[in-house]
Parts: structure tokens; C-alpha cells; sequence
């Protein structure tokens, strides 16, 4: 076992309590979406995560937050591991990036979530949950600001020139019936950094890390203990 903090990066419109099950005491890094507050999201983001990050730590990511990692993980020097779950470095469609989700999609996430957030997103957790019957529900506050910014990071943010800077170890874990994410981007990010493994569930989605926690668990303490990280 690893005597490191857990920091973790949550994905879109998931509530930071869905992510306990992960590690024993981790450090999560709430983005505001079920609170009244904005988001720690860009610009705030760095400095929070600098902080967070200010002594040896593991960062574990999923989705939205990898690729968020993805883009600061070479500036954060006491990280010592990276763990994404249904990770990507670049998510909207593009002539080069032909396995994302169109921006056309998530330009219409983004009306929805003005016209009906909650409606959007127990159909996004209905997705995300396939093929398992995981349920997460939709909390009364939802913080319509943050979950836009979220979205707009999905359509802006491209890291993929980074991958080839991270020289710490990254544990890839993806679900091969992910509806969010396809599971050729998970390939694409192991056939980019140089220290990586994958690991993908066939019977798993977009929620691998709560459907498939006790298993990533095994598998993440192996990777860490092949690369030496307590």
C-alpha cells in the first residue's frame, strides 16, 4: 500500500461524493457544480491545484478532470502518479481527433443546460452509467455558470502536445462501452506517454470508477508498486 495523498479530479456533473470509494482519504477537488459558488475551473484552477499538490501526492482524474491534468500534470512536481479514468487530451471532434464528440453536440449540452439542467443531466448520468445500473442523482443546486464552463474546457481545451512532457507514470483505465468517451482515445493517450499502462473493463462505461472501484483498486496498487510510487 501507498502512503501518498490522493488528490482527485472529478468528471463533468458528478457529485465529489461518488469519488470516496476510491482511495481511503483523498483530497478532492470540487468544481463547483451542485454549489452556489463558481468553480475553482480555469483561471483558478492552477493555483488551486499548486496548493493541493504542495506535498508527494497521486492525482487521480476522470474525464473532465483529465484532461484538466493532462494540462498541468508536468508543472506539478510533487506528483509522483497518474490515474485517469475514461481520459482524453482532447475531446471535440476534429479532422485529427476523429473519435471525439462533435462540438455540434456540445453546443446543444449547453442550451439544454440553460432550458433544463436537471433533465440534461439525468440523461447525461443514463449515458454515463451504461451498461451497469449505477444510479447518480441529480442534486436541487445545480450551479449552471460551472457546469457551462465545464462543457466549454470540453470544447476549447487541446493537451495532446503535452502527453509527450509527462515523465511520471500513468495507470489508463476505460470501460470498452463508454458512450461518452470512445475507447480508441484511451489508445491513443497510452501510445502517447511515454510511462503508461492500460487497462480497459469490457463490461464497463463512462463510470468505471464507481462500477468497477474493488477491480481498479487492485489494479492501481499493482502499477504502483511496478514503478516503485509510496
Amino acid at each position: 500500500m501507498h502512503n501518498l495523498g490522493n488528490i482527485i479530479l472529478p468528471g463533468w456533473a458528478i457529485g465529489t461524493g461518488h469519488y470516496s470509494a476510491l482511495s481511503g482519504h483523498p483530497e478532492i477537488c470540487d468544481f463547483g457544480f451542485f454549489s452556489e459558488r463558481f468553480s475553482g475551473l480555469p483561471p483558478l484552477f492552477d493555483s488551486e491545484m499548486e496548493n493541493m499538490c504542495g506535498s508527494p501526492c497521486i492525482i487521480t482524474a476522470h474525464s473532465l478532470g483529465s484532461i484538466l491534468a493532462f494540462g498541468i500534470i508536468s508543472d506539478l512536481h510533487n506528483a509522483k502518479a497518474l490515474i485517469v479514468y475514461s481520459g482524453f487530451a482532447k475531446f471535440a471532434k476534429a479532422d485529427d481527433n476523429p473519435y471525439g464528440q462533435t462540438v455540434e453536440t456540445i453546443q446543444d449540452m449547453k442550451k439544454q443546460l440553460m432550458l433544463n439542467p436537471s433533465g440534461l443531466l439525468k440523461s447525461f448520468h443514463r449515458n454515463m452509467s451504461f451498461p451497469s445500473k449505477y444510479e447518480l442523482t441529480v442534486p436541487e443546486t445545480l450551479n449552471v455558470p460551472a457546469l457551462s464552463a465545464g462543457l466549454d474546457i470540453l470544447i476549447n481545451c487541446d493537451f495532446r502536445s503535452k502527453l509527450a512532457e509527462i515523465k511520471i507514470p500513468v495507470l489508463i483505465i476505460h470501460g470498452a462501452q463508454d458512450r461518452i468517451v470512445n475507447v480508441e482515445m484511451a489508445d491513443e493517450l497510452a501510445g502517447n506517454i511515454r510511462f503508461s499502462r492500460l487497462h480497459v473493463f469490457k463490461n464497463a462505461g463512462h463510470a468505471v470508477p464507481f462500477t468497477h472501484s474493488n477491480e481498479s483498486k487492485i489494479i492501481t496498487e499493482k502499477f504502483l508498486t511496478d514503478y516503485d510510487i509510496h
